[in-house]
């Protein structure tokens, strides 16, 4: 196509008139100013607008340009030539191949252009230009083509992590107040952290996984300072960027089949709780064990839906609220039904001694340096439950005994006291040595003195659990389990 300066038309228009009045010619004629294209726009998408997901495909429309020639000839006649032929041709700057960018094509004055897989700002232009399709003998009158950009910032979802703060440590009451936050971090020209709820400095906050391993290359620090690993944490996800919605589920954590001699853990929703970033009032009242997964979602349930999820492993958020007890003889015994009840559905492994486990890469977590199990037994969990409360076996009499100990320590004298059947209670436990031991987690009082409910570690349930029970169902012949007190040192 060819170009032409108006400035230069108008320069000869004027001479070729002025030329034909001094020459005395009855008739003559002259093009009328050409009617240029005029200053295109992009239309679609509006322009606040300009933040996608990658791989986000995006209709682009151009505001509709017209060009058309009129030639008036003296005296009276005017003669009007077809339009041009207005042409769009699209492009980008990513570097890519129109047919990754556009791939329904990039010409019209509507295309579909498709984000780039790499987070950054990307410039979508239009040019617009004519055919030349002008009357003979003004070939070079044309119009310059015309241009029009749209800065598009396209963006990735990178993770989202949750984290939480609690005013008191385990074990949590049924009425204890949990704040939670997630935080998204996500890349457009850089990554950066969100949060729509900020943190309370004065608070102390935990990212979820205390409990598990602290190398892991992919932790990121809690809030200190407003700051995570050296980025700012933004307060506002960007209004131009597409929306974001995080949603929380409540999760079990269950147990497999041994595999290679391990369990493998598992979770299992069990509820669902309100899409924000985060609350400061949450609140759970089953005990035992919990955990919380919060999945961010940009264009949510859109086709172009991105989403990345908390990390489950043993990195969710670990809740145990505790069973309120308050009619054992003793704030011992009471402190450590309690605290054996915030293990409740954790997963039965013979030889466990804690929350441990192995995660999906096979690093094991949790229990004592030399810990390999996953998950808990009934001696680990006695033994748990009675060094959390304070009963302090780790100091060893002749023949060696640590916090860690078998049924057959638990039956003996070290470890507890015989008690009589009428004075069996709550954080009392029964036990046989070399087959099982389980608690006493509430005794009804008379006439149904036998009727108890206790709490163990079932190989045949898979997991901690509290449930209904008889003190002679343990007993009578041919169980002949014991009832003892435990003792502490």
């Amino acid at each position: 196509m060819t170009r032409f300066s108006f400035a230069a038309l108008a320069v000869a228009v004027v001479a070729v008139l002025a030329a034909g009045r001094a020459l005395g010619h009855s008739s003559y004629c002259e093009w009328r100013t050409h009617t240029a294209i005029t200053a295109p726009s992009i239309l679609e998408p509006s322009q606040s607008n300009n933040g996608v997901g990658v791989g986000e495909e995006v209709t682009f429309t151009c505001s509709e340009c017209e060009d058309h020639d009129e030639r008036v000839c003296y005296p009276g006649e005017i003669r009007t030539y077809p339009e041009d032929t207005v042409h769009y041709l699209w492009s980008d700057d990513s570097g890519r191949a129109s047919g990754q960018s556009f791939p329904e094509g990039n010409t019209g004055r509507s295309v579909i252009w498709r984000a780039p897989s790499s987070p950054d700002t990307y410039n979508v232009t239009v040019t617009v230009y004519d055919e030349d399709n002008h009357p003979p003998g003004v070939g070079d009158d044309s119009d310059e083509d015309r241009h029009a950009s749209r800065g598009m910032e396209v963006v990735r979802l990178d993770q989202v992590r949750v984290y939480y703060s609690c005013s008191v440590d385990y074990p949590y009451a049924s009425t204890t107040q949990f704040k939670t936050r997630a935080v998204v971090w996500a890349t457009q020209e850089s990554q950066k952290a969100y949060c729509d709820i900020g943190f309370d400095e004065s608070l102390t906050w935990y990212k979820t996984g205390d409990e598990g391993p602290r190398d892991d290359p992919e932790d990121l620090p809690p809030p200190t300072s407003g700051t995570f690993s050296g980025t700012t944490v933004e307060d506002d996800w960007p209004d131009n960027w597409p929306d974001l919605t995080i949603e929380w589920k409540l999760l079990k954590h269950q147990g497999s089949s041994p595999s290679g001699g391990h369990r493998k853990y598992s979770y299992a929703e069990s509820g669902y709780l309100s899409n924000s970033w985060g609350e400061n009032n949450r609140s759970y009242n089953t005990p035992g064990l919990h955990r919380l997964r919060a999945t961010a979602k940009m264009n949510p349930g859109e086709t172009w839906e991105q989403s990345v999820t908390s990390r489950d492993k043993e990195y969710a958020l670990r809740i145990c609220p505790m069973r309120d007890i308050t009619t054992a003889g003793s704030s011992m015994r009471e402190d450590y039904v309690e605290w054996i009840s915030t293990y409740e559905e954790e997963p039965y492994e013979w030889g466990g001694e804690g929350y441990g486990g192995k995660d999906s890469n096979d690093q094991y977590v949790g229990g004592g340096p030399n810990y390999d199990g996953y998950g808990i037994d009934c001696s680990g969990l006695v033994s748990c439950g009675a060094e959390r409360a304070g009963y302090n076996w780790d100091y060893p009499p002749p023949g060696g005994i640590t916090w860690r100990v078998s049924t057959w320590a638990l039956a003996g004298d070290y470890c507890s006291d015989p008690v009589p059947y009428g004075d069996f209670d709550e954080g009392d436990i029964i036990v046989k040595g070399g087959v099982h031991v389980v608690s006493c987690g509430d005794r009804k009082a008379e006439p149904y003195e036998n009727d108890i409910f206790i709490i163990h570690a079932s190989s045949s349930a898979n997991k901690v659990i509290h449930e209904q029970s008889t003190i002679t169902a343990w007993t009578d012949p041919p169980e002949e389990y014991a009832l003892r007190r435990l003792e502490a040192h």
